[in-house]
């Protein structure tokens, strides 16, 4: 495995995780009444 294969798969996982994260906050928000 090269490095740009590392780079993307780095950047992959880290736009996955911000996603949940947003949904999770949004989840959150909208049931925290």
């Amino acid at each position: 495995m090269n490095a740009l294969t590392m780079i993307w798969l780095v950047i992959g996982v880290g736009i996955i995780a911000a996603v949940l994260i947003i949904k999770k906050k949004r989840s959150d928000e909208s049931t925290g009444d």
